[in-house]
């Protein structure tokens, strides 16, 4: 069954939009932005991200071999110190263009944005458009699967571009309309698509239909040993341990009804940020119990990205005075 809009859904929605895009704008004034590294998975954080502008929001985090990637309502920066200092790009991005997503893999790094996915070749240094056909789309999403780009659009659904190809093809048969898809997983080889209020959708391999995947609406997911974690805004995490079909509650330990932000992965450890005077919990043992994890972090501050390598995890926090 399909979910309706009621009001609870529709608060929902206004919450989010309300964190996601106003909160910067509204509370300008008393809000900061800052990047915080854990070299012990997320137990506890120390300041890092010199170069960032306080007043600057920073969407998303990647990396690529040894270099950081920093996507923000302004372009891209970069850090060759795992997140301490960062820079700008030599070319590439423009800088008034709002990055939402990384993906990496085999030496080149991807970004989505606003206007459409930019890729480069040079850890990060330069970066170049990929095909027209998404050159004005909104992208909020993105995974690579061996050699091939799925990219999540706002309202326009999902475009694949295979290997070797210099375009983007159209793959959305089975999703809903107008659906905006806020994230991409991975888990055994199926592609798992996160639709805010419209559901859950997998693609198996060599699929070309989406189908429906349980009764959930998340708006992250993350794969962990084989689990497949649904962050819901607001209604906290859900699990599912048959690839989407079932889903059962794995908010232990979280604030009831908790709204998820982001989700992240270091290894075996799954990072979630939220609201209250602990926004960052992290679990052990894929979902299954959450502990508060802001050791380090500003009082009542909430992650809004993640990012890790095999050195450390990064985390990006709105703080409001």
């Amino acid at each position: 069954m399909k979910p309706i809009f009621c009001v609870s859904t529709v608060l929902s929605i206004v919450s989010l939009l309300l964190f996601t895009e106003g909160l910067a704008r509204t509370q300008a004034a008393s809000s900061s932005f800052g990047v915080y590294r854990s070299t012990d998975s997320g137990k506890s954080w120390t300041h890092a991200g010199k170069g960032l502008p306080p007043e600057l929001r920073v969407d998303a985090l990647g990396s690529i071999g040894t270099t950081r990637l920093a996507g923000t309502e302004r372009g891209a920066f970069l850090s060759t110190d795992d997140g301490l200092t960062w820079t700008r790009p030599k070319s590439g991005v423009p800088e008034n263009l709002k990055i939402f997503n990384f993906a990496s893999e085999q030496g080149a790094a991807y970004c989505a944005t606003a206007q459409g996915v930019w890729t480069s070749a040079d850890q990060g240094e330069s970066w170049s458009l990929i095909g027209e056909t998404l050159a004005k789309i909104k992208i909020l999403s993105m995974v690579v699967l061996d050699g091939q780009i799925l990219a999540g659009t706002d309202q326009r659904g999902i475009y694949l571009l295979r290997k070797g190809h210099a375009d983007w093809e159209r793959i959305s048969e089975g999703l809903p309309a107008h659906a905006q898809i806020f994230e991409l997983a991975v888990l055994e080889g199926s592609v798992f698509a996160a639709l805010y209020s419209r559901g859950v959708f997998r693609l198996a391999t060599d699929a070309k239909i989406w189908t429906s995947s349980g009764e959930e609406w998340p708006l992250r997911l993350v794969t962990v040993n084989g689990v497949l974690l649904s962050g819901r805004n607001p209604g906290g995490i859900f699990a599912s341990h048959d690839g989407g079909t079932t889903w059962t509650n794995a908010s232990v330990g979280l604030p009831d009804s908790a709204p998820v932000w982001t989700l992240g992965r270091k290894g075996n450890t799954v990072l979630v940020g939220t609201i209250g005077p602990s926004g960052l919990f992290r679990s052990e043992n894929a979902g299954a119990l959450w502990v508060p994890s802001n050791k380090g972090l500003p009082t009542g501050s909430s992650p809004i990205a993640f990012g890790s390598n095999e050195k450390s995890v990064l985390t990006v926090v709105i703080s409001t005075n």
